[in-house]
C-alpha cells in the first residue's frame, strides 16, 4: 500500500507538470496572436498612411515638428549656454557663414564678444559645437607650453583623418600623445639643428640665383637703366619654395622653377621639346602636384563624413581618386626611404652625411648619431628608438606640405608692404647694407642673417596682420573651465589668430602697420597675442628655419632689386592680396 501511494503520487506530480506546460503553451499562443494581430493593425496604418497622401503628409509634419521642438527644447535648456548665432536644425550656423572666413568669425566676435560658440549641422547638430576664441588672455590654458595640458589634440576623433592614417603618426593630426611627443621631439631635434639650418641658408642662395638665371633667359633682366619688367612674383616664389622644401627635406630635386620656367611661349621649339621628352621633369612635376594634393586629400576625408562619402556619386568618386594619389605618394616616398637607407648603410662610419631632413630622421637614436647614448631602461625605450619607416613617411609629408605656401604667401606679403611703405623698406635697406655692405653679390652666412633683427620685426608685423593660418584648433581631454564657462571632454575650440592680433586690447593703434613696435616694446606684448607660428606644445617647429628664409630672401631681393606693385591702389586683405600680385604682377627693375 505504501509503494502504491508512492506511486499515485509521482503520477499526480507528472500530470501537474503536463497541465503547466500544456497552460504555457496556450500563453504563448495567445501572446503570438495578439503581437500578429498588432503587427497586422501596424502595417494596415502605414499602408494607409502611405497611399494616403493627406495622412502621410501629416505623418511627415508631425515627425519634423518632433523633431524640431527636440532640437530648441535641448538648445534652450542647455547647460552653461555661450553667446551665439541661434542655430537651425540639421544646418546649424551654416546660414551665417561667409566665403571669407576671418571676416566671418570678425563679425560674430562684433557681435557676440571673445568668447561665442556656433554649430556644425548634420542630424545631430547639438553635438557639433566649436568654441572660438578671440581674446589672448583667453587661450592661456588651451595654448600651454606643458605636453600634459588638457588641450593636447588639434581635432576631435575623425573616421577620415584615420582613413588617411594620420592620427596615430606624424605631429599634425597624431591623437597618440606618446607617439606624438616622441615624433615632435625628433623633429624638433632636427629643424633647430644648426647644421641642418645653415644648409637652408645655402639652399636659398643657390635656389634664387637659378631663379635669377630664368629670369634673364625670358628678358626680365635687360642692362638697360630704367628698364622695367613685369613678372609674377606669387607663382615664382611657390615653385621657389617648391623647391626649396623638397632639397631641404629629401636632398632631391622637385624641379618645380625649372618646370615653371618651360611654361612661357618665348621659350625656342628645340628647349621645350628637350623639356616635354624629359621623363624626369614629368614625374617631378606629378610628385609635386601630388604632394598638393595629399593635402586636399586630408582637408576632404577630416571634414566630409563617411555616409556623404559613401553615398554621394561624385563624392564616391573623389574619394577613390585621393586614395588612388595617397597610395601613389606612399610607395614612392617609401622607396625614397629605402633607397636612402641603403646609402647610409654603404657610407663609411667616418664619412660625413647629408643634413638633409630625411638623413637626419633616418640616422637619429642610430649609430650614425653622435647624441645617440644605447639605453636598456624600458622606461627611455620610446624616447631613444629609431623612427620607422612609416613615422619618417607621414613627417616628410607634413614639412613638405606646411613649409611651402606659409613662407612664399608670407614673403609676397613682405613685398607688398615694404612697397607701400617706402620709409620701412629704406630703414630695411640700411640694415641690410651694414651687415653686407654695398656688394650685392656677397655669400650670405647663418651668422648674418641672425643680425638682421629689422628685417625679423618685419616679418612679424606683416605676419601680425596678414597672417597666413587664420585658426588654430585645439580640444578638450578632460572637462575644463574658461573665461566662467564649464565645458565637457572632447569639445573644439577655435583661436581666432586675425581678432588676437588686431585686438586694441592687446596692440596700440593694431591696424597701423608698425615694425618697430617689435624694436622697442616687444616685453610689453601680452602672452599669446602673437600667434603667426602657433602657440603652446604645439607651436610650430619651423618657425626658426622660416625666419631664416624670409630673410634671406628680404636681402637677395631687395639689395639688387627696386620692386614696385603694378597696381598700387589694390587693397590689402587676405583673400585678395595673392589675386592682386598674381593677376596684376609686379614691376621691378635692377638698382
Amino acid at each position: 500500500m505504501i509503494r502504491a501511494g508512492g506511486n499515485l503520487k509521482r503520477i499526480s506530480h507528472l500530470k501537474e507538470f503536463k497541465e503547466s506546460i500544456i497552460n504555457f503553451i496556450v500563453k504563448i499562443r495567445l501572446i503570438m496572436s495578439k503581437i500578429k494581430i498588432m503587427i497586422f493593425s501596424i502595417m494596415t496604418l502605414i499602408k494607409e498612411l502611405i497611399f494616403d497622401s493627406s495622412n502621410f503628409l501629416y505623418l511627415i509634419f508631425i515627425f519634423v515638428l518632433t523633431y524640431i521642438s527636440q532640437f530648441y527644447f535641448r538648445y534652450f535648456t542647455r547647460q552653461h549656454p555661450i553667446p551665439g548665432p541661434i542655430p537651425f536644425p540639421l544646418i546649424g550656423n551654416f546660414e551665417t557663414y561667409r566665403p571669407n572666413s576671418s571676416q566671418w568669425a570678425k563679425e560674430l566676435q562684433r557681435k557676440y564678444g571673445d568668447i561665442f560658440e556656433v554649430y556644425l549641422g548634420g542630424l545631430f547638430t547639438l553635438n557639433n559645437r566649436q568654441i572660438w576664441i578671440s581674446n589672448a588672455n583667453l587661450t592661456n590654458k588651451l595654448l600651454s607650453p606643458y605636453t600634459n595640458n588638457n588641450f593636447p589634440y588639434r581635432t576631435t576623433e575623425n573616421e577620415g583623418l584615420d582613413k588617411m592614417d594620420m592620427t596615430s603618426k606624424g605631429i599634425v593630426f597624431n591623437r597618440n600623445v606618446d607617439n606624438w611627443a616622441y615624433n615632435r621631439r625628433i623633429v624638433a631635434q632636427v629643424l633647430m639643428a644648426p647644421k641642418f639650418l645653415k644648409k637652408a641658408v645655402k639652399n636659398t642662395q643657390e635656389l634664387f640665383s637659378e631663379m635669377e638665371k630664368y629670369w634673364e633667359k625670358l628678358g626680365y633682366l635687360n642692362d638697360a637703366k630704367g628698364q622695367e619688367i613685369e613678372l609674377n612674383l606669387a607663382n615664382w616664389m611657390t615653385r621657389f619654395m617648391t623647391d626649396s622644401v623638397f632639397n631641404l627635406t629629401t636632398n632631391t630635386k622637385s624641379y618645380a622653377l625649372l618646370n615653371y620656367y618651360h611654361t612661357f611661349n618665348n621659350l625656342n621649339k628645340d628647349e621645350k621639346e628637350s623639356n616635354n621628352d624629359h621623363q624626369l621633369l614629368k614625374e617631378s612635376e606629378k610628385f609635386v602636384s601630388y604632394i598638393r594634393l595629399h593635402f586636399v586629400a586630408c582637408v576632404f576625408f577630416k571634414d566630409t563624413p563617411k555616409l556623404l562619402r559613401t553615398i554621394v556619386p561624385a563624392n564616391r568618386k573623389k574619394s577613390r581618386e585621393l586614395l588612388d594619389v595617397v597610395a601613389w605618394l606612399n610607395k614612392k616616398v617609401l622607396e625614397l626611404i629605402k633607397e636612402r637607407k641603403k646609402e647610409i648603410e654603404k657610407a663609411e662610419p667616418d664619412e660625413e652625411l647629408s643634413a638633409d631632413m630625411l638623413t637626419l630622421l633616418l640616422t637619429i637614436n642610430t649609430n650614425r648619431d653622435p647624441k645617440y647614448v644605447k639605453t636598456t631602461d624600458e622606461n627611455k625605450l620610446i624616447d631613444v628608438r629609431p623612427m620607422s619607416e612609416d613615422e619618417v613617411r607621414e613627417n616628410v609629408y607634413e614639412i613638405m606640405g606646411g613649409g611651402i605656401d606659409t613662407t612664399a604667401n608670407t614673403f609676397c606679403y613682405v613685398v607688398y608692404y615694404l612697397t607701400h611703405y617706402p620709409e620701412v623698406r629704406q630703414k630695411m635697406l640700411q640694415e641690410i647694407e651694414k651687415i653686407f655692405g654695398k656688394d650685392t653679390n656677397r655669400e650670405i652666412t647663418y651668422e648674418d642673417i641672425n643680425k638682421l633683427n629689422y628685417c625679423g620685426a618685419i616679418i612679424k608685423e606683416v605676419s601680425r596682420i596678414m597672417p597666413t593660418v587664420s585658426v588654430l584648433f585645439r580640444v578638450s581631454a578632460k572637462p575644463d573651465e574658461i573665461a566662467d564657462y564649464k565645458f565637457p571632454a572632447n569639445t573644439q575650440f577655435m583661436i581666432n589668430i586675425p581678432a588676437i592680433q588686431m585686438h586694441p586690447s592687446h596692440w596700440n593703434q593694431p591696424e597701423k602697420f608698425d615694425p618697430d613696435r617689435f624694436m622697442n616694446d616687444e616685453q610689453q606684448i601680452p602672452k599669446n597675442a602673437l600667434l603667426y607660428f602657433g602657440g603652446g606644445a604645439r607651436v610650430c617647429m619651423g618657425k626658426q628655419l622660416a625666419i631664416l628664409q624670409l630673410k634671406a630672401l628680404m636681402v637677395l631681393l631687395y639689395r639688387k632689386y627696386d620692386v614696385e606693385l603694378v597696381d598700387m591702389s589694390g587693397d590689402c586683405n587676405l583673400e585678395k592680396l595673392l589675386p592682386h600680385l598674381g593677376a596684376s604682377q609686379l614691376c621691378r627693375s635692377p638698382v
